[in-house]
């Protein structure tokens, strides 16, 4: 019990950059809340976006071959590293 007593201790004792020490321990939590739930919500999007354009591929919508694909890749794929980092 002495553990849990002087991490209860620490948490409401004390300020770090003039801010309680819990609000400082509450900020990344909450932070860390939004973006979970916005990369939940974006996952969804994509993996329908996906299963949709697989769909429209199979029923012959658009073809998928894979030398358009590499091709696309060759061409744009620096680009996009280059933006993603």
């Amino acid at each position: 019990m002495g553990v849990l007593e002087g991490i209860f201790e620490f948490i409401s004792s004390g300020t770090i950059f003039g801010l309680p020490t819990f609000v400082v321990m509450l900020f990344p939590l909450i932070v860390g809340l939004i973006v979970g739930f916005l990369a939940r919500k974006f996952l969804k999007i994509a993996i329908i976006a996906a299963v949709v354009i697989l769909i429209a591929a199979y029923l012959g919508f658009f073809g998928l071959n894979l030398t358009n694909l590499k091709s696309l890749a060759e061409e744009f794929g620096s680009i996009a590293i280059q933006y993603g980092t």
